[in-house]
């Protein structure tokens, strides 16, 4: 999980433009997916035939919600899209529009638009919604909000995807379906990296000052050095674990999430509400730094914001790892998501892949929003929680689908 922008946010609307997206799916296509980036040798597309149905029930306004599994997603569904024929516009984190003004440039005329994640960002969600409306594109969104690097398993879905479907399917009325596409995609390794991931680990453990025994079993190491690394990024924090012994390795890494973003709350002047998920707590507290650091009459307070972003960042990143990812199932895939997720949490940095993959994605069962019309004008905060599980339990299952009939050799046990 990366760094988030504390940069002053700017909105980028999409201004997609047929050129630009044509010679962009021929460049990801060709080059993109290929490369180096991301050795992604080939994309499969599983469930074709429910978009023909949709289609069928006069479905034409497409809304696809994705999981978020790898930093290849974007990649993968786009070159899905184009061999099913859809175009769509995307949902993007802002601070990607800001490396460059040419990136910016060719986002936009891919059809990409910016997101504030920090906060709630009405010009995105109008956007968004605005799309929908105009209907002359697709929209995909990733309601994850982050990469989690764990591509079996589907993480908690934001709401904000499922309120923008159903605000949007209000103002077209029951004349005009809007079809949710809940839309699977798994990456999976095609050669044997067992040496790769254990070199990998191995440079980790040197890196934090631990010895590394080959010949422990992989599992063992990675719960080491991840414990490891955790320990010593408490402590350079000023911050001692006192978890009490015997607890399971979730509960562990919930206690050490919550000891830290106690102390954050202490320090920002913030209170939540006992019943606030901490994973909430956290991003509010996120939201009050993003705040001060983008605030410019806010300087003096600036450095000691850079901190506790810092702090917060890290609170994040120990609350997103399951715990039980890789122990329930040990394959190759999982084995290498953690290591990468690690480095990439310790050092900051976007990992390289390091072996050749192919994509599958499977299209789920398409949810039509028109038929959620009256459930949203009864409760609205209770038919959009619905949607946001049942979208979420959709990918699950494709997920799970995938994995019954992949045979590649990332799906073996490590």
């Amino acid at each position: 999980m990366l760094e988030f922008t504390d940069a002053t946010y700017e909105f980028f609307p999409a201004k997609p433009n047929s050129l630009v997206l044509w010679l962009g799916r021929l460049f990801n296509r060709r080059r993109n997916l290929p490369g180096h980036r991301h050795l992604i040798s080939d994309v499969e597309v599983r469930g074709n035939d429910r978009l023909d149905e949709a289609r069928r029930l006069g479905g034409n306004r497409w809304f696809f919600l994705v999981n978020h599994s790898t930093h290849s997603d974007a990649q993968i569904l786009a070159e899905a899209q184009r061999i099913v024929g859809v175009r769509s516009c995307y949902m993007a984190a802002y601070d990607v529009f800001l490396r460059s003004k040419f990136q910016a440039w060719v986002m936009q005329h891919a059809g990409c638009f910016s997101v504030n994640r920090d906060a709630s960002d009405s010009r995105s969600m109008r956007e968004a919604i605005r799309i929908l409306l105009e209907n002359r594109y697709g929209l995909t969104l990733f309601p994850e909000g982050n990469v989690y690097l764990m591509n079996d398993r589907v993480n908690p879905f934001l709401d904000g995807a499922a309120f923008i479907g159903m605000k949007a399917q209000k103002q077209l009325g029951k004349d005009a379906p809007i079809f949710v596409i809940p839309t699977a995609i798994k990456a999976t390794h095609l050669t044997d990296q067992r040496e790769s991931i254990r070199t990998k680990l191995a440079q980790l453990a040197t890196d934090i000052g631990l010895e590394f025994d080959t010949s422990t079993p992989i599992l063992e190491n990675i719960k080491r050095v991840g414990l490891s690394a955790l320990d010593r990024s408490l402590k350079q924090r000023g911050l001692i674990s006192d978890t009490p012994d015997g607890l399971p390795l979730r509960a562990h890494l919930e206690h050490c999430a919550e000891l830290m973003t106690n102390g954050l709350e202490t320090k920002i002047g913030l209170s939540a509400k006992a019943t606030m998920p901490l994973s909430q707590r956290i991003r509010q507290v996120r939201t009050r730094i993003h705040k001060v650091r983008a605030d410019p009459n806010a300087k003096a307070d600036h450095q000691v914001a850079a901190t506790w972003a810092d702090e917060a960042m890290i609170a994040l990143r120990i609350l997103s790892y399951a715990g039980d990812y890789v122990e329930s199932n040990p394959t190759l895939d999982r084995c290498g998501e953690s290591v990468e997720k690690l480095l990439e949490d310790i050092y900051s940095q976007v990992q390289a892949p390091y072996g050749n993959r192919r994509a599958i994605v499977e299209i789920g069962e398409p949810i039509n929003l028109r038929d959620r019309l009256d459930s949203y004008a009864s409760n609205a905060r209770k038919c959009v929680s619905e949607l946001t599980a049942l979208a979420e339990s959709r990918i699950q299952t494709g997920l799970d689908s995938i994995n019954t009939t992949n045979t590649a050799i990332g799906s073996t046990r490590f």
